[in-house]
């Protein structure tokens, strides 16, 4: 889940900030996470929401990225579950 000003988008269920150290992922996903995270702030407003639809589309098409590559790297052991508030309408 994206959140204003934070460049780790991961969290335990109970609402906690997760770290990526607590996680073992590849440095390839890390980058990727943190990418996706960046992509938010540099297109997303809580006002105005997306400044264009091929933005909110690739903020997307990531977040699906992600979330199968979190499962296949992590979801044996905890539950990968996507809250993509900012894509709904």
């Amino acid at each position: 889940m994206n959140d204003y000003a934070c460049d780790w988008p991961i969290w335990w269920a109970e609402g906690l900030q997760a770290q990526p150290e607590d996680l073992d992922l590849s440095g390839d996903l890390e980058e990727k996470v943190r990418a996706w995270a960046r992509h938010f702030h540099e297109h997303f407003d809580h006002l105005s929401h997306w400044d264009c639809d091929q933005a909110k589309q690739t903020h997307a098409r990531l977040a699906r990225e992600i979330e199968a590559e979190l499962t296949t790297q992590i979801g044996r052991d905890l539950e990968v579950r996507a809250d993509l508030w900012e894509l709904r309408d």
